[in-house]
């Protein structure tokens, strides 16, 4: 392949990932933080500001795995069922 068309690949992956992290990191902790008090057996003021305050650590979390994982097709994949998975977990908690 050519230097050029590697420099786009690279482009594109970085892309991707901040996309992800971004976008992607900002419903996780989102749905995260709307999910968790629904489930903690503890008092519902208590447990919204709980999940608040560890959606920074999600989000934190998130944004540090896009970049550290080796594929952005696996980020998108993972992320993906995470999502699927905390609004499976929402539904059901209501």
């Amino acid at each position: 392949m050519s230097a050029r068309s590697d420099s786009r690949r690279h482009r594109i992956d970085v892309t991707a990932r901040v996309v992800a992290a971004i976008v992607a990191g900002y419903a996780v902790s989102y749905l995260f933080a709307g999910a968790l008090p629904l489930w903690l057996p503890i008092a519902r003021t208590e447990a919204i500001l709980w999940a608040s305050l560890a959606s920074f650590v999600i989000y934190t979390c998130i944004v540090l795995y896009a970049f550290g994982v080796r594929s952005a097709w696996t980020l998108w994949r993972n992320l993906t069922l995470v999502i699927l998975l905390l609004l499976a977990a929402v539904w059901w908690g209501r």
